[in-house]
């Protein structure tokens, strides 16, 4: 009788085997964090460097009654800075962006009237600053935008005069204001840090300078091509 006990309990052992293994700890490996989708909401700072060129500086004066009239090419070195804000929905992108830089566009030109009068101007720029609105299209970490606004500058205008003899020199800055158009690509390096480089058109308002002597007539007026490529750090939300 006790032999049969024995089978008994051995059978009933081997048959709650895999119940009681079910019962054990499990020893898999732990599941690792999903990350976070790459987002381009939020704040950012940056700054930028580039140039402008092949825009037109136009100039139009008159020296003793005889009108002057010139145009030409005005470029030079630009550096400054930018901040805005980007709102991501689904893959499309807007945002608005201001910017602020140091920029010596510049030129000169000397024109004559009639053989009579001669003229001589050199416009330069202090500054140029944008606010714009951007829409883009982002594949995850790299953005493709359209970007447009306002725009403003600061434009110093210098003019030498020999007329009848008689010589005057005069210089005096105004404030311009205009519009500005472009597109640019961003790429992010990093979850915070990306680079980008953009182009803008910028066109500017006539203003007339010197409003009394010898070149009460000279107005002037600028529009310049932007080509610029700047890094921007990131804050998300």
């Amino acid at each position: 009788m006790f032999k049969n006990f024995t089978v008994v309990a051995v059978a009933a052992l081997i048959a709650s085997g895999p119940a009681f293994a079910a019962d054990l700890p499990s020893r898999s490996a732990p599941v690792a964090p999903v990350a976070p989708a790459f987002t381009w909401t939020g704040f950012y700072l940056g700054a930028n460097v580039g140039a402008g060129f092949g825009g037109d500086f136009r100039l139009r004066d008159t020296v003793a009654a005889l009108p002057v009239e010139a145009k030409l090419s005005a470029g030079g070195f630009i550096a400054g800075g930018q901040a805005g804000f980007n709102y991501q929905m689904g893959s499309f992108v807007v945002g608005i962006e201001g910017d602020l830089a140091y920029a010596d566009l510049k030129n000169s030109v000397t024109a004559s009237a009639a053989g009579h009068a001669t003229a001589t101007a050199k416009m330069s720029t202090d500054y140029l600053a944008t606010v714009r609105g951007r829409i883009g299209y982002a594949w995850d970490r790299v953005l493709v935008y359209a970007t447009g606004g306002v725009a403003f500058t600061k434009i110093e205008l210098s003019a030498h005069a020999v007329a009848g003899g008689v010589a005057a020199a005069a210089s005096q800055s105004k404030t311009h204001t205009g519009w500005a158009l472009g597109a640019g690509v961003e790429a992010a390096l990093t979850d915070n840090i990306s680079a980008k480089a953009e182009y803008l058109y910028v066109d500017f308002d006539k203003k007339r300078y010197f409003p009394s002597g010898i070149h009460s007539g000279l107005r002037g007026d600028l529009n310049s091509h932007i080509i610029r490529v700047g890094v921007n750090y990131r804050f998300g939300l």
